[in-house]
């Protein structure tokens, strides 16, 4: 992961990560008490949707990120020259 869009997409899936973990585990915590926590869901939905809609979010922004094209990374060129077009040739004695 040398180039820079590389470290940004990666950024962008680790927080998207973090905030689908953060929603799951909201979830279990509000789900533990068995029926009880079907109520306890209901009484934070507001919450809930918070988190939901902060994951969703931060799919969107590494899914557009990862759709753009990568830049090339720009690699030197060897220039390779005729030995009968270069200068140096020319100024060789015939022989």
């Amino acid at each position: 992961m040398d180039e820079p869009g590389d470290v940004k997409r990666a950024r962008l899936l680790l927080v998207w990560l973090q905030a689908r973990r953060a929603l799951d585990t909201r979830l279990s915590e509000l789900l533990a008490a068995g029926p009880a926590g079907e109520t306890r869901v209901r009484r934070r939905l507001p919450d809930v949707i918070a988190l939901e809609e902060r994951s969703q979010l931060a799919f969107e922004a590494y899914r557009d990120s990862a759709r753009l094209p990568s830049p090339v990374a720009v690699r030197p060129r060897l220039a390779i020259v005729d030995e009968m077009s270069s200068p140096v040739a020319e100024e060789r004695p015939a022989g």
